[in-house]
């Protein structure tokens, strides 16, 4: 008895190191712009563990660089329905409705996605959009496209700033550790 559950406990964890890896090459796929093989993978690994929340953000956005709008719609809603902060979530269900016309339902999730984040130009940059989609009754297909690409744009452009940000502070900190002092009975001691 107690070797088979040995035996399920390491099908089982085998099982989930098959999910993880096929998570991570999800991501990177969808990185690499290789959205339908994204797809596939993300897929794969919501075929094995339905739960995966991270799987099915990443099916989403996948589905929405290919166009599949309604399916990313779906996914994306699923993904709010259990996190209703989760901000990738928030910013490309606002992006599909976007492109599918649903004024409404873009202006609270893109709203939602500005308030949980500190972005300022992307805050002036969803303003400027939210009035054209309000202000003319009929917004055509390129221009919704155009403004839904822009706003993608301007998240991506701030995400790879602050991650230059953060490389340059690493390296500043590897080259000028910092000096930590602790005091004791002799005196400090610093490290």
């Amino acid at each position: 008895m107690a070797r088979r559950r040995l035996l399920l406990l390491a099908l089982g964890a085998l099982l989930l190191a098959g999910c993880a890896s096929t998570q991570r090459r999800g991501e990177r796929a969808l990185s690499a712009g290789q959205y339908n093989d994204a797809i596939h993978l993300f897929q794969a690994v919501l075929a094995e563990a339905p739960d995966r929340l991270d799987a099915r953000l990443g099916l989403g956005i996948a589905l929405y660089k290919v166009g599949a709008w309604p399916d990313a719609a779906l996914t994306l809603d699923e993904v709010l329905a259990r996190a209703p902060s989760e901000r990738p979530a928030l910013l490309y269900r606002g992006l599909v409705a976007i492109q599918q016309g649903e004024d409404a339902v873009a202006d609270d999730r893109l709203t939602r996605f500005r308030d949980s984040t500190r972005l300022p130009r992307f805050a002036a940059q969803l303003e400027r959009a939210l009035r054209v989609l309000r202000g003319s009754g009929d917004v055509s297909a390129d221009t919704r496209e155009f403004i839904a690409t822009s706003l993608e744009d301007v998240v991506r452009s701030a995400r790879e700033i602050e991650e230059a940000r953060l490389a340059v502070q690493g390296a500043y900190l590897m080259a000028y550790p910092p000096i930590y002092c602790v005091p004791t009975r002799r005196g400090w001691i610093c490290l």
